[in-house]
């Protein structure tokens, strides 16, 4: 009994197809992951980047934290339970201006009749607190894990301009690459066909 002869290109076809799965799973996991996050901590954002010198040397620029929502109640109990200053929670914010800050809470803001208007926040490597209260609306969330030095420095080259240009061209460069890639493996199966044709025929 004869047995029909699979094409040699079969197997690399479905090694093709695996590597592609292989990418989109991953991807997906990532992506999964990442909303996971957001769903458990309770927050918009949970992992932060700082990109400034402002906390200093309790966070550095370049370090990657952990935040989790908080409420406005459970953000004054750990101020009040703080024992030192360095105890008190470090908090990531919207500032009036919509830019995001990793400030430490500095005290506690009332009106007249003890009704809480808000945070006042400062960095510790700044010499006066923030000029501008932080209301519980703005409160993105708390730091409860960090830091993670350096590899928030990979996040931030890629936020800059030069960064940013430098992955998009390695990017233009990868596809490129893959459509030459392609081509010329259609063009070897083609003269290939041609090439097998002809001995047929002779």
């Amino acid at each position: 009994m004869q047995h029909e002869a699979k094409p040699k290109n079969s197997g690399k076809r479905v090694k093709g197809w695996g590597d592609f799965l292989a990418v989109v799973v991953i991807f997906v996991v990532f992506i999964g992951g990442w909303f996971g996050l957001i769903y458990l901590l309770g927050t918009e954002s949970p992992v932060t980047v700082v990109d400034g010198t402002s906390m200093y040397p309790t966070l550095k620029k370049g370090d990657l934290v952990i935040i989790k929502g908080a409420s406005e109640d459970e953000l004054i109990k750990d101020f009040k339970n703080a024992k030192t200053y360095m105890d008190r929670p470090i908090i990531v914010f919207y500032s009036p201006s919509g830019k995001r800050i990793i400030h430490r809470i500095y005290s506690l803001k009332y009106d007249g009749n003890g009704n809480f208007l808000g945070f006042i926040t400062k960095g510790d490597n700044n010499p006066t607190p923030d000029p501008y209260l932080v209301t519980t609306n703005k409160i993105i969330g708390k730091v409860i894990f960090g830091p993670i030095h350096y590899l928030g420095l990979i996040v931030l080259f890629i936020r800059s301009p030069f960064g940013f240009s430098v992955v998009a061209f390695l990017i233009i460069i990868l596809a490129v690459w893959i459509v030459i890639d392609e081509v010329n493996k259609y063009l070897k199966k083609s003269k290939g066909k041609e090439n097998s044709n002809s001995l047929y025929n002779g």
